[in-house]
């Protein structure tokens, strides 16, 4: 069997800015890239840097910068010769911050947007040479409209520009698994289950297939580029056992072609995914030519059941048949404003003081989360929730059709690259909107519409005491947030109860959170203080679980740098928010302690 090819090009000058980045391992780029025939480069490290088409600089990518004026990063690579037919090749972005042009050898490809969710450009073949190739990325600097007015809140993250996460030069063989989707149902009882599988097969220059031999009975030799097969597996991850295959299903493509073959699988005696368990299995498809592997891919799966179930007059949490209660946080990914960007190590560092700290869900906000973070809750147990980057926005912009055309793009996006992730179960359709209107309820119409017809997940909207609570169709549930965190306690618990009552049968889980400062430790008297944090942590986590509360979300996990400077713990000049239990050097807070105690 193939194994898959990881080049990293490797350059010899370093700046200041990038000494701390450090390039994903191999078995890290083996969750991003699960497949045993790709040939996949990573193109960070050196490129030449200008700014304005001013003087030109040599830089590490992924760099960021708060640089608002027309940036361009430029850099040369090679495919081998005899590489170059053997493959159909693509750029995979991570994620970019804003719009970016695509030029290679000085043609253009594509203008992209993304707002952090990964996306694929696909390279025309007669573009590229087998010599040196240039690959030139060109930013305007400008944030559109959904990066500056839709997160119209005091505690938004710095807004950046530039090359924030990796980007890899991917080799697809002429004949590949593009995608896969499938669907699962599970008995309550967790003891049988079924799978739909639907595999996308893609054709290129099918004459590029290296013609593979083989012989018949009587030992006469056979050239067959025409028989194709594919094959449908299930695998726990764990040792690699293979647990249910499929035959090989015989198919016909022809060039340049795209067709979806489906398999379903039903399935006993299988282990369950769970916070104290999280066993992870692994959907394989392969695609042959005669017996040769020409291809495969494969996606994380696990035997799991989240829902929301009627009990009486309110509903509750199930997990895999049994209540639930959160234990969350939520997540920002930060983007240092110094142009270090976070390696795939820190994710992992994160992830272990998040099970340290007994984290059971998390919540990925303001940034389209990097997929290494999902396999990383995959791999935990830790429950995921996406949010929209929509925070406070006002109903001007959700009644604007270019507006809502963005955020319908974004969230089919979103669907595309995340949903087929077992620890994926919600997505956020927005913080503090003005749910008492009309623009707020077409809004959600058909924003919601998109996601019951593409995806099973659930969905759910964050509210302040202040809201109307109308227009609840389609939500499945509710996080609670206090717009003042300042205040006394019994207030807030009275302010979750009447949202509560209010909503029944709906469920509504209580988040909260507040920002000190990190060097003031002048006791629990001192609201702006790190010992106020663990107090206040303490008090609001005893109002999420009394009267048969559902959990919480403690926010934030990290501190991480903002867009507005705090007046209120005085971070002026260096502007960041100081909601978390980890500061900016990921050094824990007494309320890590607290939290975890509890």
């Amino acid at each position: 069997m193939k194994k898959i090819i990881f080049v990293i090009l490797i350059l010899f000058r370093f700046s200041h800015a990038y000494s701390e980045y450090i390039n994903f391992s191999d078995s890290q780029m083996k969750e991003i890239f699960p497949s045993t025939t790709r040939y996949v480069i990573s193109l960070s490290g050196n490129w030449d840097f200008s700014t304005n088409n001013s003087s030109w600089e040599s830089i590490k990518v992924p760099n960021v910068t708060t640089n608002s004026g027309k940036l361009i990063y430029q850099r040369q690579f090679r495919i081998e010769k005899d590489l170059l037919p053997k493959y159909d090749w693509s750029l995979y972005f991570l994620g970019m911050s804003s719009e970016v042009e695509v030029y290679i050898n000085e043609q253009f490809i594509g203008k992209f947007s993304s707002n952090y969710i990964p996306f694929t450009v696909d390279i025309p073949k007669k573009v590229l040479t087998n010599s040196n190739n240039t690959i030139k990325l060109i930013m305007n600097g400008s944030q559109d409209l959904i990066s500056y007015q839709l997160q119209n809140d005091i505690f938004s993250p710095e807004f950046i520009n530039g090359v924030p996460r990796d980007i890899f030069l991917i080799g697809m063989p002429q004949l590949n698994i593009s995608n896969i989707l499938y669907s699962s149902s599970m008995e309550r009882t967790m003891t049988s289950a079924t799978i739909n599988i639907s595999a996308t097969i893609t054709s290129k220059d099918l004459d590029n297939l290296s013609k593979f031999s083989s012989f018949d009975s009587t030992g006469n030799k056979i050239i067959n580029t025409k028989s194709f097969y594919i094959n449908f597996q299930l695998k726990d991850k764990s040792n690699g056992a293979v647990v249910a295959s499929s035959d090989m299903i015989p198919f016909s493509i022809e060039p340049q072609r795209t067709i979806t073959k489906n398999y379903k699988f039903n399935l006993s005696g299988f282990k369950t995914w769970s916070y104290s368990s999280p066993n992870l299995y692994e959907i394989v498809c392969k695609v042959y030519v005669g017996s040769n592997l020409i291809d495969e891919n494969m996606k994380n799966f696990a035997f799991r059941l989240f829902e929301t179930n009627n009990k009486t007059d309110r509903k509750e949490f199930l997990f895999n048949g049994e209540p639930f209660k959160f234990k969350g946080v939520y997540y920002i990914e930060n983007f240092y404003h110094n142009g270090n960007i976070i390696s795939g190590h820190r994710f992992d560092e994160d992830f272990r003081q998040l099970k340290i700290l007994g984290v059971n869900s998390i919540i990925f906000k303001y940034f389209y989360p990097n997929p290494y973070l999902l396999s990383l809750c995959d791999k935990y147990g830790i429950i995921a929730f996406i949010d929209l980057p929509l925070y406070n926005t006002p109903n001007k912009l959700l009644s604007s059709e270019t507006v809502i055309a963005n955020i319908s793009n974004q969230v089919k996006n979103m669907i595309q690259v995340y949903a087929a992730t077992p620890s994926l179960v919600a997505f956020g359709l927005g913080q503090g909107l003005d749910d008492n209107t009309t623009e707020y309820a077409n809004f959600l119409e058909r924003i919601s519409k998109i996601v019951r017809q593409n995806t099973d997940k659930l969905l759910y909207k964050t509210i302040y005491p202040q809201n109307k609570l109308t227009h609840n169709e389609n939500i499945d549930f509710f996080i609670f947030r206090p717009f003042i965190s300042h205040q006394p306690f019994d207030n807030l618990n009275n302010l979750y109860n009447i949202t509560r009552e209010k909503l029944k049968p709906f469920p509504v889980i209580f988040s909260y959170g507040v920002a000190i400062q990190n060097d003031n430790h002048e006791g629990y008297s001192d609201p702006l203080s790190v010992e106020f944090q663990g107090y206040y942590a303490q008090n609001l986590y005893k109002i999420s679980i009394v009267n048969n509360g559902y959990g919480s979300f403690f926010c934030d996990f990290n501190d991480y740098h903002s867009l507005n400077p705090l007046l209120s713990t005085r971070a002026i000049y260096d502007k960041y928010v100081s909601k978390g239990i980890l500061d900016l050097n990921k050094k824990n807070k007494t309320s890590f302690a607290v939290l975890k105690a509890l």
